[in-house]
């Protein structure tokens, strides 16, 4: 578990078998919130637990944590499989979280625009624990932002702690039985659901489809790929603060909108 910042109390949940460390860049293009992030069990400092835990559970996990660091209230940002888990802790604990931020994620079960050699790739935790297929397989997995943004995709294999095997299929199967479709609609906070143009991990098509789902949601599409939280932060970032500052009386309803990319 890692706090750090003072102000607006915000959630950190991450992607599959990424560490907390990966947050550092965003951490610091967020000031004036009290960030909070943890590894999930199997993941960067966190022991691996005997049996996998579920959306559910680890949802309650999640808030176990907000009780600790003194929160009552607060708003999440999930990235990737981290949004997964975002959905759930808001579908679950809804008086407790204030906004929610969905970047490159899915509704899970039911999302049907994937690429079957990401799937492949995906269906191993190799990108964390070996450099050399990290490397290797990035540019297709992530995009040109990889070599567009080097010193940023270099400081993300070097921050980061390797999962567990047995953490990162826990993970996996997490999100494997899970959806949200059945209750998107249901969803109480305002919600920024953020996607990159050129995401062949999450097709901005599931965004849109989330966007229009989910009662009080703006759509927010920028350029770069799967990784755009983390290689283009500043952008991304931006609009998350302004989302989060933004009063009540604007967040109402409205078609979904896209972002404007810098």
């Amino acid at each position: 578990m890692r706090q750090v910042g003072s102000g607006r109390p915000l959630l950190l949940l991450n992607g599959i078998g990424c560490s907390l460390e990966t947050w550092l860049p965003v951490e610091n293009e967020l000031p004036g919130f009290d960030l909070l992030s943890f590894d999930t069990p199997g993941v960067g400092g966190s022991p691996t637990r005997r049996w996998p835990l579920p959306m559910p559970a680890l949802g309650k996990l999640a808030v176990g944590l907000a009780d600790i660091a003194g929160w009552d209230e607060f708003d999440v940002l999930g990235l990737s499989w981290g949004g997964l888990l975002a959905q759930q802790l808001a579908y679950d604990h809804p008086r407790r979280v204030r906004r929610l931020i969905l970047c490159a994620t899915t509704f899970g079960l039911g999302t049907i625009w994937m690429d079957p050699l990401v799937v492949a790739l995906m269906s191993t935790p190799l990108r964390h624990t070996s450099r050399r297929f990290a490397t290797s397989v990035a540019p297709y997995l992530y995009g040109s932002d990889v070599k567009r943004f080097p010193e940023a995709f270099e400081a993300f294999l070097r921050h980061r702690l390797p999962p567990s095997r047995q953490g990162y299929y826990s993970q996996a199967l997490a999100a494997t039985a899970w959806s949200s479709l059945p209750w998107l609609r249901r969803l109480r906070p305002p919600t920024l659901v953020m996607a990159g143009r050129s995401d062949r991990i999450v097709p901005p098509r599931v965004a849109r489809v989330m966007a229009r789902l989910i009662p009080n949601a703006r759509l927010h599409l920028t350029d770069g790929g799967h990784m755009f939280l983390l290689l283009r932060t500043a952008e991304p970032a931006l609009a998350i603060r302004e989302f989060l500052a933004a009063p009540a009386p604007d967040l109402k309803r409205q078609p979904a909108i896209e972002g404007i990319a810098s």
